[in-house]
């Protein structure tokens, strides 16, 4: 099909598989343990299909899936407050979700195959909430992960953005760490390429409206991502980078650096088997003393323009007390009164 491009290829290998039940990943989303038990799960046994949430919700997102859009009167369905679905990772059973399935390539591809309302009053963002709109709109099953993302990502205290979120790291039905979505620097055939990510940021809260994710702006390249501080109640946790992942090789301590060492690997091996060897030279955080250096500079440039202003003010208002003027000018000695019954003996 042509007009399968784009975000309607996820749904259109869905819709078309041969496979009864369908696990979908996105291509740089990395397993961090076999995935296959989720066929096995009570959650997929009772129902059609397992979901995960995003980052983004009603009352805190930067798409528009919110009350007053107009996409509830389309879809014909009452607003409901919950997370966002994230469809880098779908698992369906293909054979209880028939009409979901037929309702979900309607919303993909539109009546006439030349693209949908969804799509052109942009009511959703690509294909990540079709899926969810779909089975609700049918009254089909399904299970929604309760377990918001976590960020994986790099940390260094001296830096201005202390922790930069480049992944998301989405859970199981237990909530153990399952699947490491690296959409913010995505893999490629450079033999120069190295694992990332040191730390892991979770949120904590309880209330779901606490969740709050945020850019936090670009350093070294990246875009990156956290939460908003200190707002929002959460935990920095430190990856294990022993070879061994500290002898714990339960589910609750996924070795994520090994996941990642061995996706980049990979992803290196493929650029050589296919001859396609990307020469762009990787980003890498700057050292720690051109990062001070940096931060030295700024400071003292703020500090010279405010004794420059300091200096302004003085010459323009002599007889005005400022606080260059207090801190760093010679105070007049007070004169002794004369007044009767006042001298000094």
């Amino acid at each position: 099909d042509p007009h399968a491009t784009k975000f309607r290829t996820k749904p259109y290998a869905v819709y078309h598989a041969s496979f009864d039940q369908v696990l979908l990943l996105d291509c740089d989303n990395v397993p961090l343990r076999d995935p296959t038990y989720l066929f096995e799960s009570p959650a997929f046994a009772t129902h059609s299909a397992i979901f995960w949430p995003d980052l983004w919700h009603p009352s805190h997102t930067i798409f528009s899936v919110q009350a007053q859009n107009l996409l509830w009167q389309y879809v014909d369905m009452p607003f409901w407050d919950v997370f966002e679905q994230e469809s880098g990772q779908v698992l369906v059973d293909r054979r209880r979700a028939k009409d979901a399935l037929h309702k979900l390539m309607a919303y993909t591809f539109g009546a006439r195959q030349d693209g949908t309302l969804i799509e052109s009053m942009e009511f959703l963002y690509g294909d990540k909430d079709l899926f969810r709109f779909a089975w609700r709109n049918t009254s089909t099953s399904y299970h929604y992960i309760q377990t918001p993302p976590a960020f994986a990502g790099m940390y260094s205290w001296h830096r201005w953005i202390s922790f930069c979120g480049l992944a998301m790291l989405q859970h199981d039905m237990d909530g153990d760490h399952l699947f490491l979505h690296r959409n913010q620097v995505k893999l490629t055939a450079s033999p120069s390429q190295v694992p990332l990510f040191t730390h892991v940021l979770r949120f904590t809260g309880h209330d779901p409206h606490l969740y709050r994710a945020e850019c936090k702006g670009r350093q070294d390249g990246y875009l990156c991502w956290g939460f908003q501080w200190p707002w929002v109640p959460a935990t920095l946790d430190t990856i294990d980078w022993s070879e061994d992942g500290g002898g714990r090789a339960d589910r609750k301590h996924v070795n994520i650096h090994q996941a990642e060492a061995m996706a980049v690997r990979f992803a290196i091996e493929a650029g050589a088997i296919l001859g396609e060897v990307d020469a762009d030279v990787p980003l890498t955080p700057l050292p720690l003393w051109r990062n001070w250096g940096v931060d030295v500079i700024v400071c003292s440039a703020v500090l010279l323009l405010w004794c420059l202003w300091q200096h302004v003010a003085q010459c323009w208002t002599p007889q005005k007390k400022t606080l260059f003027r207090s801190m760093f000018m010679s105070r007049k000695k007070r004169k002794t009164s004369t007044l009767p019954g006042h001298e000094q003996h």
